[in-house]
């Protein structure tokens, strides 16, 4: 231990300290100011690079601006060099969109993967985009827009041919927004691309009194299921899946099946067409009209 009782000694040790402390802030502010920011590769890797000017990347860009949400036109999130291999050829660090990822899940877990048919051109992108942005974000509330969309021609689960509407996860909406041979076509596919969208942000507490109904028949088997009127006798629109995600007869559907199907079918037709079209099938009508319920208390009006 050190005692000093000189009065000038402890001026000097005073100043001493002070000029220290300055030096030493001073360098730190000086590190500071030569920090480099550190890219944010989770979310980076869904907008466009910063020195991208094409057509697509400013599309892009532009929808991020207005709607607050990145967009793909396709499934691959990076494709970076690494390093050189032994024969000279350069070695890439891949990395694919995997709908079903949730933040903080099991790496080992197994996730349904897909193939995707892209949008062919520009042009077909804009359109794409356009219906995106006219008929299915212009009715969602900004607390159900997603992270992500990916737009495509064709979604298919791996080991089917059948094309998705759409499919969904926690970061991503992927919908088949492409060519329609029909109006009647294109609007079946905004409404089913809109129900996959509400129904995976939805408080399903909402839903209690709708699944209420059918509760003691999803996933079940009817015998006498053989035609589609007596699936809407029992209150059903859809088949329900067999072991291989067929649609089946005599299979009746989850819940989650008949949720989609109503959604589609309320935000597809008017009250009057509904009820025009099941006038012989009263369960419809009231699973029907309590949809159109739930989706009005979600400031969706259709």
């Amino acid at each position: 231990m050190i005692y000093i009782n000189d009065n000038s000694t402890m001026k000097s040790l005073f100043i001493l300290f002070t000029l220290s402390a300055s030096f030493l802030l001073t360098v730190s502010c000086s590190d500071e100011d030569d920090l480099v920011p550190v890219p944010d590769t989770l979310t980076d890797c869904f907008a466009p690079a910063a020195d991208a000017n094409d057509p697509e990347s400013q599309l892009r860009r532009d929808f991020y601006n207005s709607e607050g949400s990145y967009l793909l036109f396709n499934d691959t999130l990076r494709h970076e060099p690494i390093g050189t291999a032994p024969d000279g050829s350069i070695q890439y660090f891949t990395e694919l969109l995997d709908i079903d990822y949730t933040i903080g899940s099991d790496k080992n877990i197994v996730h349904q993967t897909y193939t995707y048919q892209y949008l062919k051109s520009l042009d077909a992108k804009r359109k794409a985009v356009d219906l995106l942005v006219t008929k299915i974000i212009a009715l969602l509330p900004s607390s159900m827009r997603p992270f992500s969309w990916l737009l495509v021609e064709s979604i298919f689960p791996k080991g089917k041919n059948e094309s998705l509407p759409a499919v969904s996860g926690q970061r991503c909406i992927a919908a088949a927004l492409g060519s329609y041979a029909t109006e009647e076509e294109q609007k079946a596919a905004i409404a089913a691309v809109l129900a996959k969208v509400i129904s995976s942000g939805l408080d399903e507490s909402l839903l209690d009194e709708f699944c209420a109904i059918s509760a003691d028949n999803y996933e079940g088997y009817d015998s006498s299921c053989t035609q589609m009127e007596k699936y809407w006798e029992l209150g059903f629109l859809v088949k329900g899946l067999n072991w291989n995600g067929v649609p089946t007869n005599k299979y009746l559907p989850t819940k989650q099946q008949d949720v989609d199907s109503y959604m589609q079918l309320v935000i597809q037709y008017r009250a009057d067409e509904v009820e025009q079209q099941y006038a012989d099938y009263p369960l419809v009508i009231e699973k029907a009209t309590m949809m159109r319920s739930v989706l009005k208390q979600l400031g969706i009006n259709i």
